[in-house]
């Protein structure tokens, strides 16, 4: 199975993602990618600069499937929190946690979108393993709604080679259809937890297949942004 400020947005196929590619009629500039219905998470990532622990903050921004239950997201994020773990040995950076997107198992007329984590956590406590904030704390702190950029996790469009398991990550065409598009000011719009005024400046898709930890030299080392997205 398998950074100044900047966001990161990744969709992240519970720690393993998949590729697209798009169709030749349709313009990659305009276009960000179509969760696929098999991926289990994505990731945002904010991103100062490069620099140690005393340095300027970096952010991660996450989030799942919309399908997903309860337990899948609670368990997604602990591998996120772990993955920040490898992150804050080489720089500062901190989780951002997701709003939760409606829980369609959840019968009831209590608006569901965009419910902040302290809804249902003690925040306190998640910080006593890694620094956690909320999304619009996040906001609060940057001063606007804007991810750097979305990494859209996905696996590779050949599988395994050979039949061969190997861990690996490389920047690759999306294989699924977008939902996200470039709109008339260059930025890329899209469901962000049904808050219309979020956006993110750039977006790519990223062929993953291994642990988590194949994301930190990426996040570590050719990512620039203050916030990643996943």
């Amino acid at each position: 199975m398998a950074v100044e400020w900047k966001f990161l947005y990744v969709f992240f196929l519970v720690l393993i993602l998949h590729s697209a590619v798009f169709s030749e009629d349709l313009d990659d500039d305009f276009i960000a990618y179509e969760p696929p219905s098999q991926h289990g998470l994505n990731v945002d990532s904010l991103q100062a600069n490069n620099g140690t622990q005393s340095d300027s903050k970096r952010y991660l921004l996450y989030d799942v499937n919309p399908g997903e239950g309860f337990n899948l997201r609670r368990d997604v994020y602990m591998r996120v929190a772990n993955m920040m773990k490898l992150l804050r040995e080489k720089q500062n950076w901190v989780l951002v946690v997701p709003p939760w997107r409606k829980l369609y198992h959840w019968r009831s007329p209590i608006e569901q979108n965009a419910l902040p984590w302290r809804t249902f956590f003690d925040l306190e406590s998640l910080n006593g393993y890694v620094p956690v904030i909320e999304f619009e704390d996040f906001v609060k702190e940057t001063g606007e709604p804007a991810v750097d950029e979305i990494l859209y996790l996905q696996g590779y469009a050949e599988g395994w080679k050979d039949g061969h398991w190997e861990e690996k990550i490389d920047d690759r065409d999306c294989i699924e259809r977008p939902v996200y598009h470039k709109d008339e000011d260059g930025l890329y719009r899209g469901y962000f937890w049904g808050m219309d005024e979020v956006f993110a400046r750039k977006f790519k898709c990223l062929s993953v297949q291994g642990t988590a930890a194949i994301l930190v030299p990426t996040l570590l080392e050719k990512t620039k942004s203050r916030l990643d997205y996943f």
